[in-house]
């Protein structure tokens, strides 16, 4: 079995779960230019289905070539990030 080397923004990550993991919050982030709060206001605006949706659109993820097609995710991978990183942010504050 080889090892799939999962590469976004040239950083290369261990599993998918990673990748995705860092796609999202570089996405949320505006590549470091929304602050925190910024980003919980666009995390309060919309749920994690319909933000997983705008993201493969706005990063166009969907087309010939991409990150979605080369490694096979979809949508609801995206879904289950943002999910987590809910998480995170919540128990960060509680």
């Amino acid at each position: 079995m080889t090892d799939i080397d999962f590469t976004f923004g040239g950083t290369s990550f261990r599993s998918l779960t990673d990748m995705l993991d860092e796609m999202v919050f570089s996405y949320l982030s505006a590549q470091g230019n929304n602050d925190i709060e910024t980003q919980a206001e666009i995390l309060a605006e919309l749920d994690s289905s319909d933000l997983a949706i705008q993201m493969t659109d706005d990063l166009e993820l969907d087309c010939a070539g991409s990150e979605m097609e080369v490694y096979g995710f979809g949508t609801p991978d995206l879904r289950d990030a943002l999910d987590r990183l809910r998480r995170e942010r919540v128990q960060a504050a509680g």
